[in-house]
C-alpha cells in the first residue's frame, strides 16, 4: 500500500534532520573550559519560574566549514575594561551548529527565532534556532530562501518576519501556538517592488507597528529600477510599506542618515542607526538619530537628525562591518567585525593564513540628550571580544551577524 502523502513528507524530514543531532547535542553541554569565551547555556527553568526572560547577545559565525555556530554572550559578560577588546577569547563550544551556505545576507531575527534562509540543498525548509527554548524548528520553504542571488532584506513587524529578494515578498509569520500541528504560515507575493531590495541603504519600522520605512539609492521613480542606477547613482529617496494593506507610498527625494537598520527609541523619541555619510569626517564611526514622521505621507522636508557626539569605532582596514543592536531602554550595543593580523598559536587545523581570523568585538552604550539638546553616550561602557577562524574568508563589506533576543 503507498505511503500517504504526510508519511513521505515526514520520512524525508526525518532523515535529513539526523544531521541535525549532532548540533543539537551542543545545547546540553556546560561550558567548563577556562581558556574558551563563556557562553552557558544552562536548562530552563519551569514556567513558574520564569517571570522574565532575560535576554542575551546571539551571534552567528562562519567558524564552521559546513555552515554557522551560534554563540550566547550575556550582558554580565561585557565589562567596563575597555581593554577587553585588545584581548579578545577564542569562540568555542556553540550553542548549536547548522548546515548552511555561507551568506550572512540569509541570516534574520524575528523576536526570540535566528531564521537561516540560505540552508543546506538537503534542508526541507527553513532551520529556525529558538534562543528562549534552545529548540529547533523548521519553517516551510520560502521564494526568497536565499538562492536567487540577490541581497535579502528582513523586518520583524509585529509577529511576522518579512522578507524582500527581488521580485519577491516573503510574510513568515503568525507562529504556530505551542505543541500545535500546524507549521508557520509563509505567503509568498510577486509583488511588484518600486525598487530593487539590493539598493535598500537603510530602512526601519515605524511605531505604528504595521509600517516599514526603506530608503533607497539610485533609483529614478519615473524609469524604474531596471537601468536607472547607474544612471541616477546619487539621487535617493524614500518609501514606506504598510505591511497590512501591501500598498507602497512614496515619501520624497530624501533618505534616512542612517545605513542599515534603524531602531525605535520612546525616550529618545528618535530612530536611531549607524550613521550613513561615513565619508564626512564628523560622521564616521558615530551613530546618529532622526525623528519619526508622525504621518506616512509625502514631504518635500528631510527628518531632523543628530549625529553623535562620540566616535565608537573607527571605519577602514583593517575594520569589515558593524551592527547596532538595540537592548532596550535607550541602551545600544555594537558589533564590531575585524581582521585579526596579530600571531595567534598554530594548531593541527591551522593553514597560516592569518588574514581568515576574525575578531568580533561588542560595546554596549546609553545614548542621551545633553543639556542642549545634543545626542551623546553615557560613560557607563561595557565591553568583550572573541576571535574565531573564519571558513568562508568573508567579503569586507559584510556586516557581522548578531541580535539582541
Amino acid at each position: 500500500m503507498m505511503k500517504s502523502q504526510m508519511e513521505r513528507e515526514h520520512l524525508h524530514m526525518s532523515s535529513v534532520w539526523n544531521d541535525y543531532i549532532h548540533s543539537l547535542s551542543l545545547m546540553r553541554k556546560e561550558e567548563s573550559s577556562a581558556g574558551s569565551f563563556r557562553c552557558s547555556c544552562r536548562t530552563g527553568k519551569a514556567p513558574a519560574q520564569q517571570k522574565q526572560k532575560q535576554k542575551h547577545l546571539y551571534l552567528v559565525l562562519d567558524d564552521w566549514e559546513k555552515g554557522y555556530g551560534i554563540y550566547r554572550v550575556g550582558e554580565d559578560e561585557l565589562v567596563s575594561d575597555a581593554e577587553q577588546l585588545d584581548h579578545p577569547r577564542q569562540a568555542e563550544s556553540p550553542l548549536v551548529r547548522i548546515k548552511a551556505h555561507h551568506c550572512a545576507w540569509y541570516l534574520a531575527g524575528h523576536g526570540t527565532k535566528i531564521f537561516v534562509m540560505n540552508p543546506a540543498d538537503s534542508s526541507p525548509g527553513i532551520p529556525v534556532f529558538d534562543t528562549a527554548t534552545s529548540s529547533m524548528t523548521v519553517c516551510p520553504n520560502t521564494y526568497t530562501r536565499g538562492d536567487l542571488g540577490q541581497r535579502a532584506l528582513y523586518a520583524s513587524v509585529g509577529d511576522r518576519l518579512l522578507s524582500f529578494v527581488y521580485p519577491f515578498i516573503d510574510m513568515v509569520g503568525p507562529e504556530p501556538s505551542s505543541l500545535s500541528e500546524e507549521t508557520w504560515s509563509v505567503t509568498s507575493m510577486e509583488h511588484w517592488l518600486p525598487f530593487n531590495s539590493r539598493s535598500v541603504r537603510g530602512y526601519a519600522v515605524h511605531p505604528d507597528g504595521r509600517t516599514v520605512f526603506m530608503s533607497v539609492e539610485g533609483y529614478n521613480p519615473d524609469l524604474g529600477s531596471t537601468f536607472s542606477y547607474h544612471l541616477y547613482r546619487n539621487r535617493c529617496c524614500t518609501y514606506a510599506l504598510d505591511t497590512e494593506r501591501l500598498d507602497w507610498t512614496y515619501l520624497g527625494e530624501w533618505i534616512l542618515p542612517f545605513a542599515g537598520q534603524g531602531h525605535y527609541d520612546s525616550e529618545l523619541d528618535a530612530w536611531v542607526g549607524i550613521c550613513l555619510y561615513r565619508e564626512r569626517e564628523q560622521a564616521g564611526g558615530r551613530v546618529c538619530c532622526c525623528d519619526v514622521p508622525s504621518a506616512v505621507e509625502p514631504r518635500d522636508t528631510v527628518p531632523v537628525s543628530k549625529i553623535c557626539v562620540d566616535a565608537l569605532f573607527q571605519p577602514g582596514e583593517p575594520h569589515f562591518g558593524t551592527k547596532l543592536l538595540y537592548m532596550g531602554d535607550s541602551k545600544f550595543c555594537l558589533v564590531e567585525s575585524r581582521r585579526r593580523v596579530q600571531p595567534m598559536p598554530m594548531d593541527d587545523h591551522d593553514d597560516g593564513f592569518h588574514l581568515q581570523h576574525r575578531s568580533v568585538k561588542m560595546t554596549s552604550f546609553v545614548l542621551k540628550y545633553d543639556k542642549v539638546g545634543d545626542l551623546q553616550t553615557t560613560r557607563r561602557r561595557a565591553y568583550a571580544s572573541m576571535w574565531y577562524q573564519s571558513h568562508k574568508g568573508g567579503h569586507p563589506a559584510e556586516d557581522p551577524v548578531a541580535f539582541w533576543m
